[in-house]
């Protein structure tokens, strides 16, 4: 079993939520999730230790 480190609110880039969607949803389009991001009231996620959010 892999660890997994959970934060809230630490920052989340575009780029990595695309490779985070593409990797669940054949067929995304990357996207600029910059508006979203800057409306979300609180952010959680996972990422590797020593590793990228979301990968």
């Amino acid at each position: 079993m892999t660890d997994l480190v959970v934060e809230v609110g630490a920052e989340v880039t575009s780029d990595e939520l695309n490779v985070l969607f593409r990797a669940a949803w054949p067929g995304h389009r990357d996207t600029d999730f910059g508006p979203v991001l800057s409306r979300s009231l609180l952010r959680v996620t996972p990422a590797a230790p020593g590793g990228s959010s979301g990968t």
